[in-house]
């Protein structure tokens, strides 16, 4: 017998950076309790030029769309939305969240953003998370700007201002190669960043990492003051700057097309996501879910994680009647990541529903879903632990 989200589990361990309620009280990714407050800023940013038009006559475009997480919530006063995600896994199970939150506004489709056959005239464009993993971060203005009729959200790295404005990040290591681009009669600063070794989407039996660009192993990220200009350029000349985070250089600015009116918050929603439970409520819910699955497909699981950790997680599969079938004990300190090369080594031989050992997931999780031969990586148990004290 199966139920409604087993395919989340067909489909593989989800990636995204912010996680979204599902109507079980859980979150995906499970370990991630953080709200994403950036479909909130698009909603409300829009509407200062709305101008009175009904939101079911709005539509908007997400790009690079990944889990349909800003999907979801930009769809929440009932305009029609389309992601566009370029890796299958995440589209994948972006259909089957929506599916399971019964949001029939929302559609997704397979596609390469700078490819201009996947791009439809829209209200807005919700761009969070690509332009700084792009080659022509410029081609790809010039698509949104000749798309959206009224607003362009784009949330992305910057070019550093100088080297005191690098050094302090986790950067400094990964730009190089500061030049100058010529486009609509302006001299654009950018600077490249190192997205990978290869373009390939899996190297040696490990994939590439979910955040980092497709098929290319440069991207260009530009300096924000350039970039407004250039939206100037583009039809857009008003902005506002909505978020900066110097330390990880990056920011969240708004475009319009038309001089915007005061910003006022959009509520209530027409169509709201479903209730974010609190963190512990949703970890048991997450772990309950797990559970029913393994008992239900008869499975054994590894456990994967730190010796401090292992006994305590061991005893809470044991107390469920879960068979391990092994133990793997990573080096170092709970919530540290290992070195890849090492963790290869360490993780030969294992596959199929790995358990983590963790109160602190987040970096040894990144790592894990690069294997392709785990199916399945669950830190609920660790996570009521963390939550329940």
């Amino acid at each position: 017998m199966t139920n409604a989200y087993d395919e989340l589990y067909a489909l593989g361990s989800p990636d995204n950076v912010y996680s979204t309620a599902l109507p079980d009280g859980s979150f995906i990714p499970t370990y991630v309790s953080s709200y994403d407050p950036r479909p909130e800023e698009f909603l409300t940013q829009f509407n200062r030029v709305r101008a009175g038009k009904d939101w079911s006559e709005c539509s908007f475009l997400d790009l690079a769309s990944s889990e349909g997480s800003t999907t979801l919530g930009i769809a929440q006063m009932g305009s029609n939305v389309h992601g566009v995600e370029g890796r299958a896994g995440a589209l994948n199970r972006a259909n089957v969240i929506r599916d399971l939150i019964g949001f029939s506004n929302v559609t997704y489709e397979l596609g390469n953003v700078m490819d201009a056959t996947k791009y439809r005239k829209v209200s807005g464009i919700f761009a969070s998370g690509i332009l700084y993993h792009l080659e022509d971060p410029i081609g790809f203005l010039e698509l949104c700007a000749e798309h959206a009729s009224d607003f362009i959200y784009i949330d992305s790295h910057r070019m550093p201002y100088d080297h005191e404005d690098v050094s302090a990040t986790p950067f400094v290591n990964s730009l190089s190669n500061p030049h100058v681009i010529d486009a609509h009669g302006l001299s654009i600063r950018g600077i490249e960043f190192k997205e990978a070794n290869t373009k390939d989407e899996e190297e040696d039996g490990v994939l590439r990492r979910p955040r980092t660009g497709i098929g290319n192993t440069f991207s260009v990220w530009l300096s924000l003051d350039d970039m407004i200009e250039l939206m100037a350029k583009l039809g857009f000349p008003y902005h506002q700057r909505i978020h900066d985070r110097s330390n990880f250089l990056r920011s969240r600015t708004a475009f319009f097309r038309e001089n915007p009116s005061d910003a006022t918050k959009v509520t209530p929603y027409t169509q709201p996501l479903p209730e974010r439970k609190p963190a512990l409520a949703a970890m048991q819910a997450a772990k309950a879910r797990d559970v029913d699955y393994i008992k239900r497909n008869n499975l054994s699981v590894t456990i994967v994680g730190v010796q401090s950790q292992i006994e305590g997680i061991q005893h809470k599969l044991d107390a469920e009647n879960i068979a391990v079938d092994r133990i793997v004990v990573l080096p170092g300190q709970d919530g540290k990541p290992v070195h890849l090369g090492q963790l290869t080594k360490i993780l030969e031989g294992v596959k199929g529903f790995v358990v983590v050992a963790s109160t602190n997931p987040h970096q040894i999780y990144q790592q894990l879903i690069l294997f392709p031969e785990i199916t399945y990586v669950c830190t609920s148990f660790g996570m009521v632990i963390k939550e329940a004290g």
